[in-house]
């Protein structure tokens, strides 16, 4: 049901960009992980491959050096916005990565 909110609201993922950092075509909207799920703004279109590594997020995304330069940069003060502008990444993924939900062998 909110998948279709989402798609009366905004339009179709596929008239977007992937804002898992491929940049290709979005194909579906994705729901970020721990918003809430009736707001229409907590929907980032991605691709089927950039969908797949978020929802699984065991699958190796980044080298171990950009890992280290995001965690490096959040210990300095940047915020998940500014780290997922900056390798091109939701700010969910830039959160899961500082917050070592994934990638927790990196040091």
């Amino acid at each position: 049901m909110e998948h279709y909110n989402v798609q009366q609201e905004r339009g179709k993922a596929s008239t977007y960009l992937c804002e898992g950092g491929c940049q290709g075509r979005a194909r579906d909207w994705a729901y970020v992980h721990g918003t809430d799920p009736k707001n229409v703004n907590n929907y980032v279109p991605l691709c089927r491959s950039c969908h797949k590594l978020y929802d699984g997020g065991s699958s190796k995304r980044f080298t171990d050096d950009q890992i280290r330069e995001m965690r490096r940069l959040h210990s300095e003060g940047w915020g998940t916005t500014g780290i997922a502008a900056r390798f091109h990444v939701t700010p969910t993924q830039a959160h899961r990565v500082t917050s070592r939900q994934i990638y927790k062998g990196v040091v």
